[in-house]
């Protein structure tokens, strides 16, 4: 059984994270992924209700910028990687590609800040959870939820 602290909380008890740096179990990462989907949910639900009251002119430059710097500095790519972020007009809310050890993160520029800042955060995650040759690396699998995670609470100085 791998060593694993975990966290109290007034709900219930949370694997927060392997304290010996091994690899987290197959049900922790299991148990992690049934949570951020319920948290998606959650941000579906609330991004609908708060649809209406949010401003809805796009990202400028100078906000993007300031989330890629931002994201870099708090979270930064896996050692040797770059990652080049940039907002074009697009069919899709935003997508990440990959060339040998160079991504890219492509952010419709028609979407506001706030919406910028979730996709760059999502995008973000999916250059976080690169690993080569590692079986866990899938499109929105549980490693990349952990990712995900970490991004999103480093991003917002949760953690």
């Amino acid at each position: 059984m791998s060593k694993e602290r975990k966290a109290e909380t007034s709900k219930e008890t949370k694997i927060v994270e392997p304290v010996d740096g091994s690899t987290p179990s197959a049900a922790t990462l299991e148990s992690i992924q049934g949570q951020l989907s319920k948290l998606q949910n959650n941000l579906r639900a609330f991004q609908g209700h708060f649809r209406s009251s949010r401003d809805h002119t796009p990202c400028t430059s100078a906000e993007f910028r300031y989330m890629v710097d931002h994201i870099r500095n708090v979270c930064p790519p896996p050692k040797g990687c770059t990652c080049t972020c940039v907002r074009e007009e697009s069919e899709e809310t935003g997508f990440t590609t990959k060339h040998r050890k160079e991504f890219t993160i492509q952010i419709d520029k028609r979407l506001t800040r706030y919406e910028t800042e979730h996709v760059l955060i999502h995008e973000w995650a999916h250059v976080l959870a690169w690993r080569p040759h590692h079986p866990l690396s899938g499109d929105h699998g549980p490693d990349w939820g952990v990712w995900y995670s970490l991004a999103y609470r480093k991003y917002h100085g949760l953690e």
